[in-house]
């Protein structure tokens, strides 16, 4: 979930320098003096890549503003949503990210789902005096920007590496092969995970990166079956490589089990990998077999409005939409430095996805990571973890 071809630290100084150049006055200033005063609809910008395999935000998002606005709005107003398709692109991302900054009544973005559109638009938008959160953007660099405005709704990189590391252990692995994608999400895995398996005595027996479409994993899966002893493979990386890396390792004959982190959370890999991601362990966000009753409770108004179970994306996108509310009606304001203050100060808030509170940093703290397992080719809640 990294890298494209334009380097994002450009693209951020280019659109931050368009943006200054928009306006002789401060254009934060400008939106939180509207803000203030405003009595209207309250927008908010959704940027996310809808036509992928986690597209359904859509779906919780839209559900939930309609609930809300049902009930009388927020703050007695309206909420209006401006949709826009990122494609996965960075280009196209800070394009949105220009003409949401623009819009001086829109007073927060939810979105994205890929880092390397998250790492160039974070600063647009903390510059422009808008509220960001993220569903989709883990690497550990976002949030060590010192920025005020900013939130990401789900554990970084390295709290779900630790996590999987504790899960190794819990399982009894003891020698465990790591692959991980060779960008700044797989990295920041891979790290994450080997630090913590050496302080609680789990053997890392080797760790080799890959390159994104690379197409042939099979050389690697050779040598570690040929001349390594291990009893599980961790892979950190996305679709529709790590389909392809796993029925590589099962095609030579490597059995042990693998786990992967969110990355492979998505009904494509059961698409791509066939009978071959059988027993396969992912973490997740959510499940919608998590026996809990805020979870049966969202199901049954999910399945009544779209006659389908949510995904992890779509219950993201609720959560993300219910939250801003929240805040917005804590601060009795719409005013983003009211929003951010509201949010850096939530604890023990209460979503379909697990409680959420956020650090000084706006990452979301101990939220909950569902383990799920591939079985008859589809996911099964399997267990939670912190």
């Amino acid at each position: 979930m990294w890298s494209k071809n334009i380097p994002s630290f450009l693209v951020a100084i280019a659109s931050m320098a368009l943006l200054a150049a928009c306006s002789d006055t401060d254009i934060a200033a400008q939106r939180a003096a509207r803000a203030a005063k405003a009595q209207g609809d309250i927008v908010v910008g959704v940027s996310w890549p809808f036509s992928t395999a986690k597209g359904r935000l859509w779906e919780g998002v839209a559900m939930a503003q309609e609930e809300l606005n049902a009930a009388g709005g927020v703050l007695g107003r309206k909420l209006v949503l401006v949709k826009e398709d990122d494609q996965l692109s960075v280009t196209k991302g800070t394009v949105i990210a220009h003409k949401f900054a623009e819009n001086l009544d829109m007073v927060a973005v939810i979105g994205t789902l890929n880092s390397y559109i998250a790492i160039p638009t974070a600063p647009v938008y903390e510059f422009a005096g808008m509220v960001m959160l993220t569903q989709g953007s883990s690497v550990v660099r976002l949030t060590n920007q010192g920025y005020k405005k900013v939130f990401r709704m789900i554990p970084s990189n390295r709290n779900v590496g630790e996590m999987l590391a504790d899960y190794a252990k819990s399982k009894k692995y003891k020698h465990v092969l790591v692959y991980y994608v060779k960008n700044e999400y797989g990295l920041d895995l891979a790290n994450a995970f080997e630090q913590r398996a050496t302080v609680i005595g789990v053997e890392v027996t080797d760790r080799v990166s890959y390159l994104a479409g690379a197409g042939d994993y099979k050389l690697a899966m050779q040598h570690w079956k040929d001349f390594y002893n291990f009893d599980a493979i961790f892979l950190a990386g996305s679709l529709p490589e790590g389909a392809q890396i796993i029925r590589a390792a099962r095609e030579i004959g490597i059995k042990v089990p693998i786990f992967a982190a969110d990355g492979l959370d998505s009904p494509d890999l059961m698409k791509l990998g066939g009978d071959a991601v059988e027993g396969v362990e992912v973490t997740s966000f959510f499940h919608p077999n998590t026996p809990t009753p805020v979870v049966r409770a969202f199901n049954d108004k999910f399945v009544k409005r779209y006659n389908k179970l949510p995904d992890t994306s779509a219950a993201l996108g609720y959560d993300a939409v219910t939250l801003l509310a929240h805040a917005m009606t804590k601060a009795k304001t719409t005013v983003p430095a009211d929003i951010a203050a509201e949010l850096h100060k939530l604890k023990g808030w209460s979503g379909v996805t697990g409680e959420h509170g956020f650090d000084g940093a706006g990452n979301v703290m101990d939220k909950p990571v569902v383990m799920q397992v591939v079985k008859n080719g589809q996911f099964e809640f399997s267990t939670i973890g912190h």
